[in-house]
This record gives structure tokens, C-alpha cells and sequence, in this order.
């Protein structure tokens, strides 16, 4: 396929001013200085500058193929947004060449293009022209940018009134529906609903798939970028830390965000008053097969084991455990209790101290970043283990070998796309013959 964008040498220098104090004084001589001030005009306090340069993009160099979607991946000012204001021609940059081969269409930020005192139609009619649509191209689109916003209760109400959320759904059509090569997408998404992202990623792999329009997808959303990309750049402080297969890149960048030092591993829960007369939890960890302590990246050839060590302070039939797996948006993918193994009916957490362990089915789970949540209820209230944010402990799925056969076993093996859902179905298939 033709290189529909390359950039060669791409750099982006920003100057930052640090506002400082010459001559410093202590609160009393300031305010005699202030005093002084009013009498003679040559004594005024005048603040000094330093700068500073920084290098929001350094010696970037790309080069994307038409009908790529590519994610463009990394932390918090790693320079994803400046690459794209450049590539947008919003900005300019310091050093460098940027060569792009068609039409761009943007979504960079909430709102950008709309004027608030017009009407959603009338918004429509200008957001396209700023994109760079004829109005004989707005109005042959304008039924199916409507009907994709699912705005038109609201076409004739100024925009003002709409909602962050109303705003991009509008903002998404308008993009999407320009004929433009090239359409790139900020992490502005984020502000609709789940139904609506699930929504803009369809249209963006029909709009791949259909017209061979290339895609640049920017967000924090791991899981959406791996459905909808191919392929990936992942940034660091301005430079490209690595591209490639989606799977490599995004491993990558969890690796970066979660170190191999960082283990399954909390001690000494403090309890809650409510528990503090039944259970007392010491440490909790996640083992491997030889009992050896794991780390947030789990291999899926091994075997873990979730292991509670606690005492129980008194005999209980009101005592449960339970153990819960997350995507990393939120989705429950597993919960299973201590009941799943035992009989409700008429047992007991026996007093003493106990080392209770379940099994972590990393086997079943594809490769991806996922939230491990161990909890407790004792007489019907919850207590959360993990003292974490949000009582969850990140790790993630390391990607999947090659088989003997000679396709990744998260893929599907004749088309070779990615296998839907969560979970990767690696079950124990038998055949007898008669």
C-alpha cells in the first residue's frame, strides 16, 4: 500500500518561562521595601525571568501505510497530542519534514470547530467547512451525520445548551463522514458513553476497511485500542520508543508503566472495626506452581495460585472470601467465593489461623491488562483487601507464543485476526473413535 504519511527527523521545541525574585527579602524587610517604594520611584520590585527550552517531540520519524490504523500510545506528556496538532497543521514544527499525501480530518479536542451561540445544524454546515467541506458535500451527508449523532431532537438548539457528551458525538460524525485519506482521533472519545464508543470504533474500521481511509487513534483505553488497531507507536518524553504489531507495542508500554519489580504481593491489611472481632488478614499473594512470589506481567503457560493467610479469631458461618478478575475498563470478567468449593449449608470458618488459596485462571484470559480484586464480607458487609486504588491490583497477560501450528494463539488460525472476546478458550479437546 502507498505511504499516505511520513515524517522524517520530526522535532518540536517549546520555550518555558520561570518567573523568579531578585534580591530575596524576608515578609518584614519586603513590606519596608513596599513602604520605600511609594516614595522613591527607583526602588520597585522587579520580577526576573529564566528559560528554559523543552522538547515536547525529538527526532521522530514515521512512516504509515493507507488503510493502517495505528494507535498512538504512551504516558501523560510523552508528545502524543503535539504529534497530532502537527500532523493536523495546527502547529508548526521546530525541526523536521512531515509529509502527508491527501485530505486530514481531526478530533482533537471537545467542542473544537463549534461556535456556541449557533444551532447544531448551522454548527454542522461550519465545522465542516473548517474541516474543509463543500456545502454540496455537507448537505449530501448532513441526513447521515444526524442520524450517526443521534441529535436531532437538538439540531435546532444552539450548542451551548448540548452536553461534552453531545458535543463529541456530533463533532465524531462530522470527521467521519468527511472524504477525507487520513482521519485522526484524540482521546476525546472518552467523554461519550460505552455504547457510543463501541459506536466510533465500528465506523472507524468500516471507514478502514470500506474506503481504505487510515486511521490515527490516540487513547489511554487499552483495551479500545487493541480492538480497533493493527498496529502501534508508542512515545516517550518526544521520541518513539517502539512500533509495530498492536499486541508488542501495547505490552510494551504496560511494561513501562508496570515494572518487573512491582509484585502480587500486600501485607497487613488493616481491618475495619466491623471485622475486627471475627478475621485479621496478614498477606495476601499470587504464587506460581513452585511457590515462588509472581509479578504484575503472568506468564499464561504457568499456574498461579492466590494465597489469603489469616487468622480467625472466632468460629463464623458469616465469613466469606472472594476473589473478582476486571478488564481494565471495568468489566467483571470473573467472581467466584469460598462457597463455589464448600457446602453453605452448615459450615464454618474454624478458628485459628489458615492459609486459604484459589487458583488465578491466567490460562483463560487473552493478553491484556486486567484488575485483581480480593474482598471479604463479613455479616453482610464488604470488606475490600487490597489497599490499593479503587482495591484493585493491576498485572497483566503476557502475549501468547506461537504454536506448533504457527499462529499466535490469540489469533484466530485462518484469517488470522484477532479472536473476539476476553477469555481465550485454551480448553482440553479429546477425540475417541469407535
Amino acid at each position: 500500500m502507498p505511504t499516505v504519511l511520513k515524517t522524517e527527523n520530526l522535532s518540536k521545541r517549546y520555550i518555558i518561562s520561570h518567573l523568579g525574585i531578585q534580591n530575596q527579602r524576608n515578609f518584614r524587610e519586603e513590606i519596608a521595601h513596599r513602604v520605600k517604594s511609594i516614595f522613591k520611584r527607583n526602588t520597585r520590585h522587579f520580577p526576573y525571568k529564566t528559560k528554559e527550552s523543552f522538547w515536547a517531540l525529538d527526532d521522530v520519524n514515521l512512516e504509515i501505510e493507507q488503510g493502517n490504523r495505528v494507535a498512538i500510545i504512551g504516558s501523560n506528556g510523552a508528545g502524543k497530542s503535539t504529534l497530532l496538532k502537527i500532523l493536523s497543521r495546527i502547529t508548526g514544527p521546530s525541526a523536521g519534514v512531515v509529509k502527508i499525501k491527501g485530505r486530514v480530518a481531526c478530533l482533537l479536542e471537545v467542542g473544537t470547530g463549534f461556535h456556541d451561540e449557533l444551532t447544531g445544524r448551522e454548527n454542522i454546515f461550519l465545522n465542516g467547512a473548517i474541516l474543509g467541506m463543500r456545502k454540496i458535500e455537507i448537505q449530501k451527508r448532513f441526513d447521515e451525520i444526524v442520524t450517526f449523532a443521534d441529535v436531532e431532537q437538538f439540531l435546532d438548539v444552539p450548542v451551548k445548551r448540548y452536553s461534552s457528551g453531545m458535543r463529541v458525538r456530533l463533532a465524531f460524525a462530522v470527521a467521519a463522514h468527511l472524504e477525507s485519506e487520513i482521519l485522526i482521533v484524540d482521546e476525546v472519545l472518552a467523554v461519550g458513553d460505552a455504547a457510543f464508543q463501541k459506536k466510533c470504533i465500528g465506523k472507524m474500521q468500516s471507514l478502514s476497511t470500506g474506503t481504505g481511509r487510515t486511521v490515527l487513534f490516540v487513547s489511554h483505553n487499552i483495551s479500545a485500542v487493541k480492538s480497533l488497531c493493527e498496529s502501534g507507536i508508542l512515545l516517550d518524553h518526544g521520541r518513539v520508543a517502539s512500533t509495530g504489531n498492536i499486541d508488542e507495542v501495547t505490552s510494551d508500554y504496560l511494561g513501562r508503566a508496570y515494572t518487573g519489580s512491582e509484585s502480587l504481593e500486600w501485607n497487613n491489611v488493616p481491618m475495619p472495626i466491623d471485622f475486627a472481632g471475627d478475621a485479621y488478614v496478614q498477606r495476601i499473594a499470587v504464587v506460581n506452581s513452585k511457590g515462588v512470589l509472581a509479578e504484575r506481567f503472568l506468564d499464561h503457560k504457568e499456574s498461579y495460585i492466590v494465597k489469603i493467610e489469616t487468622s480467625i479469631l472466632r468460629e463464623s458461618d458469616n465469613l466469606a472470601f472472594f476473589l473478582a478478575v476486571y478488564t481494565n475498563d471495568q468489566q467483571l470478567l470473573l467472581l467466584s467465593d469460598i462457597h463455589d468449593s464448600f457446602d453453605s449449608r452448615g459450615w464454618k470458618l474454624k478458628e485459628g489461623n489458615a492459609v486459604i488459596s484459589v487458583p488465578l485462571p491466567v490460562n483463560l484470559l487473552m493478553s491484556n491488562h486486567y484488575k485483581l480484586e480480593i474482598s471479604c464480607v463479613v455479616h453482610y458487609k464488604k470488606w475490600f483487601l487490597a489497599p490499593q486504588s479503587e482495591h484493585q491490583l493491576p498485572f497483566y497477560i503476557k502475549p501468547k507464543d506461537f504454536n506448533a501450528m504457527g499462529y499466535d494463539m490469540d489469533s484466530h488460525p485462518y484469517t488470522g485476526s484477532k479472536r473476539p472476546g476476553f477469555l481465550a478458550g485454551n480448553l482440553e479437546w479429546s477425540i475417541s473413535y469407535n
